[in-house]
């Protein structure tokens, strides 16, 4: 957890606490046993969410914060084990076994206005004491989400009255606390559906639309929350016939193709030209070759995979996969790069990832399995020789771990935003 390098309002970097870990988690425990720990204002970080969109708001706690919300994040997983976060993909897969199997004709698909900033403290407070009997870890929940979030240069710190901060560990599973209800409501009504975060998307028969979009509307409204206006299919709001396709967290599903959404597409075939305009300045072989096969391939790292392909391996377009192919080979001779360098495939990446235990295993990096020589390998890639010559063998873990850190959050901007 210390590995993450965004820091809070103080300043101070997750790694200066390395060397005092037991006194800090002593210090956290203490607090927290007796009801006196107190959070830090966090530091305001604006997410870009694209052209003409309002950026999200992220709240980036101390280092030591993040150690106590971690704590917080395992104490509700334990007590509340259906709120630990589920993965997009495996919505998506849910979602595609529906569709496989069919009986509905018709889709009803929803996002919620403003999510987080609109959760109400009073519906935590009441999901949390349905298990939770300790005061104390109530108070320090509740404390956490009223803690304000404000930038570096303001000093007002006017207590959070509503919604839960977004980007903290606790932030997803408070969500869905308060999102139970909901869930176990639109489950029982004869459809099919499936929520990820403020996104929500639900099968059914044609005559039944109109009354459970209505009682959707009506259940978020109960909870203070309002859903985006039901209109047209293009809008975050919708309904439509399944024959006529529609799209869910990034993917577009039609009645013969899973595939990726256009402005998806075009993220990663912007970075893919991105990587061979700084070749054209840098003239470096080794480093465009490290930075396209990443691309293309993404890498496993803490146990995670990562990747633009990673998030999109449900699909089943390889049209688009060999599409992708094409261009980059046209992006090699347009950068004139030296006769005879290999790029991996997105194909065989597909390949891999879908039959990990095939021929192809070895094909996606796996950055758990290093040891020193190649972190040192990897390192002076981006670094450079000279540079990496001077570090430490006991430094080249925490540099190899920094560099991990830059490349995975790379990786997943190719992405982009789900809803």
């Amino acid at each position: 957890m210390l590995e993450k390098r965004a820091r809070g309002r103080d300043g101070v970097s997750p790694d200066a606490l390395n060397g005092e870990i037991k006194e800090v988690t002593s210090f956290i425990s203490r607090r927290m046993r007796s009801g006196t720990y107190r959070f830090s204002a966090y530091r305001e970080f604006l997410q870009l969410k694209g052209a003409g969109r309002p950026p999200r708001v992220l709240s980036v706690p101390t280092a030591r914060d993040r150690i106590a919300l971690r704590a917080l994040a395992d104490c509700l997983g334990e007590l509340f084990p259906q709120t630990r976060g589920t993965l997009p993909q495996k919505r998506v897969h849910q979602l595609s076994e529906a569709l496989r199997v069919g009986g509905f004709d018709s889709y009803i698909k929803m996002d919620v206005e403003n999510f987080y900033p609109s959760i109400r403290h009073e519906l935590i407070e009441k999901g949390l004491r349905t298990r939770v009997r300790k005061d104390e870890i109530i108070e320090a929940v509740l404390g956490a989400v009223k803690t304000s979030t404000i930038p570096v240069s303001h000093r007002s710190r006017t207590p959070n009255a509503r919604g839960v901060p977004q980007g903290l560990a606790i932030s997803n599973c408070l969500a869905e606390l308060v999102m139970q209800r909901i869930d176990s409501e639109l489950a029982a009504e004869g459809c099919f559906y499936v929520r990820y975060v403020d996104d929500i998307l639900i099968l059914c028969d044609h005559v039944d639309v109109d009354r459970i979009s209505k009682l959707a509307v009506t259940l978020f409204g109960e909870l203070g929350l309002k859903v985006h206006e039901v209109s047209g299919g293009g809008s975050k709001s919708s309904t439509g016939d399944i024959s006529d396709g529609f799209s869910y967290l990034g993917y577009t599903f039609n009645p013969l193709t899973i595939s990726v959404r256009d402005q998806s597409v075009r993220n990663v075939e912007n970075s893919i030209a991105r990587i061979f305009t700084r070749y054209k300045h840098e003239k470096n072989v080794r480093l465009l070759e490290s930075r396209i096969n990443t691309l293309i391939t993404g890498c496993i790292y803490g146990g995670n995979p990562y990747g633009w392909l990673h998030y999109f391996r449900q699909m089943n377009d390889l049209t688009l996969l060999k599409r992708l192919d094409v261009f980059v080979g046209e992006m090699k001779k347009r950068s004139k790069v030296p006769t005879g360098f290999a790029t991996k495939s997105f194909v065989r990446a597909y390949w891999s990832i879908t039959h990990p235990h095939g021929k192809d295993g070895k094909y996606i990096p796996n950055y758990d399995v290093m040891d020193i020589d190649k972190m040192r390998d990897i390192l002076a890639v981006h670094l450079g020789e000279e540079e990496v010559a001077k570090i430490s063998d006991s430094g080249i873990g925490v540099a190899f771990r920094r560099l991990m850190g830059k490349l995975t959050v790379e990786l997943e901007k190719d992405i982009g935003h789900l809803s």
